[in-house]
């Protein structure tokens, strides 16, 4: 399986961005089928499961009934992931409490995204660099956020799929991939403290303040683009490097 790669160029270039892609706003809806497999496979079924769940406290019924199936994981995923994915997330689904909104959550945005196009553009759904290798083609991928009028934040779920002739959530799959392919938590932080360092490097006086200052507001990015995007061997690559030349290098 391909490792997830952390652009490491854009990092040296410290030009990190990491938009969350969403679509237009849309208001409440009349509830729709009470069965997943009723809602088509489609953008239109999509939308039409999410407003049966926009709801507070959501739809505990449809919620469980979206729990992949065993033959699921196989579909939609390749060996070895799919095993690793069915594992983690069946202990996951195990404690699941319903999907829903929150009172005065009464908008939905809904982005959509084939397996190719994620491969093409990961930061549509920011974390999902570890699984782009093991994605099978054919597939849309559905994230869905239920918001307050007037605000960004909201309930966001992703990993909606139709598959099998149903819908199915696979919510944050790159969390139970393998741990020796990611970087603990520990590893980044350690890899944007080093960053920071390396920025500077060489530097004296106002310039060595003004690069310091800035590397220290890039390190909470830093931190959740590592945990997000990246390869153990990366980072220890990064971590290794003793100039910002050397760190560009990690990411070829």
């Amino acid at each position: 399986m391909p490792q997830p790669r952390l652009d490491f160029d854009m990092l040296a270039a410290l030009a990190l961005a990491f938009p969350l892609a969403c679509g237009p706003a849309t208001p409440p809806a009349a509830a729709g089928p009470a069965r997943i497999e009723d809602f088509p496979g489609t953008f239109h079924g999509a939308e039409q499961l999410a407003r049966v769940l926009m709801k507070p406290g959501g739809d505990l019924t449809i919620s469980r009934a979206l729990q992949p199936r065993p033959e699921d994981y196989a579909a939609v995923f390749t060996a070895p992931a799919a095993d690793a994915i069915r594992a983690g997330s069946e202990a996951a689904w195990a404690s699941a409490r319903a999907i829903g909104a929150m009172d005065g959550q009464t908008e939905l945005r809904l982005i959509a995204a084939t397996s190719d196009e994620l491969r093409a553009a990961s930061e549509v759904f920011p974390g999902y660099e570890p699984v782009l290798g093991s994605l099978r083609p054919g597939f849309s991928w559905y994230r869905f956020k239920f918001i307050r009028p007037g605000e960004t934040a909201g309930n966001q779920y992703d990993g909606l799929v139709h598959v099998n002739g149903h819908w199915a959530l696979f919510p944050e799959p790159w969390r139970h991939m393998p741990a020796s392919t990611l970087p603990s938590r520990e590893e980044c932080i350690k890899f944007a403290d080093h960053f920071a360092d390396l920025m500077s490097l060489g530097q004296e006086g106002p310039a060595a303040e003004i690069t310091r200052d800035v590397a220290g507001k890039m390190k909470p990015d830093l931190l959740k683009d590592c945990m997000e995007r990246g390869a153990r061997s990366e980072i220890d690559c990064a971590l290794a490097a003793k100039s910002m030349d050397e760190v560009e290098k990690c990411g070829k």
